[in-house]
């Protein structure tokens, strides 16, 4: 091969490579627009959920402060993803998954998926409005036993009626005080464990960069 042939193919071979870092150069910016728009999708899950999660927990927390019973409490504790079901869930719908508070992801195609979706989100707002519907219904009595309260107080009701009333007004505030005990607990009880996770994530963080500044220095 002479130069005159061998110095077309070199430059044959440097456009190709020219084309190809263009190509790449193209590929990369669209990764880095997509993994964006990822993260604005999870971010913007995940601060859906933590309000869904403090607009449950304050349902929850007003329906023992009114009377409410201690069925609902176990809600406050909110259902973490396992390992399992995180393994088995592709990274870009993990933070959907989470939204829809389910262990039961499995490998689905696009059709499934939606469908397992709309079900999820259908099943937790169902529970949702469940709680808002116990609230309303702890508020009610609450406001039939102050009525029938205030009619006793007013005269309207025997001695006897006064004095029964009394008493389960005494025991009822007792109940109430006891369930806002608990529920105190639990919450107290689920701070520590954020505050755990908190400072574990700090030490795990403070090792890292110790980590990588030795290995700067190396």
């Amino acid at each position: 091969m002479d130069a005159t042939a061998l110095h077309y193919e070199n430059q044959k071979l440097v456009q190709q490579l020219e084309a190809q870092k263009s190509e790449m150069h193209v590929l990369e910016a669209k990764f880095k627009e997509l993994r964006n728009e990822q993260s604005s999708y999870d971010n913007t899950l995940i601060s859906l959920d933590k309000m869904w999660n403090q607009l449950v927990d304050d349902l929850i927390l007003l329906g023992v402060r009114f009377g409410g019973g201690l069925n609902n409490l176990p809600a406050l504790d909110h259902e973490e993803l396992s390992e399992e079901s995180i393994e088995s869930c592709p990274s870009e719908e993990i933070f959907l998954f989470m939204l829809l508070k389910s262990n039961n992801y499995g490998k689905k195609d696009d059709n499934s998926l939606l469908e397992f979706a709309e079900e999820a989100l259908a099943l937790r707002r169902s529970a949702t409005l469940a709680l808002m519907r116990s609230l309303q219904e702890a508020i009610a009595a609450q406001q039939a036993r102050s009525e029938y309260l205030s009619l006793a107080l007013n005269g309207e009701k025997s001695n006897e009626d006064v004095v029964v009333a009394l008493q389960n007004h005494n025991d009822h505030l007792k109940e109430v005080v006891g369930n806002v005990r608990e529920a105190i607990s639990i919450v107290n009880g689920k701070h520590k464990r954020y505050l755990d996770e908190i400072e574990a994530f700090k030490s795990s963080y403070s090792k890292e960069l110790q980590e990588i500044k030795h290995l700067q220095e190396s």
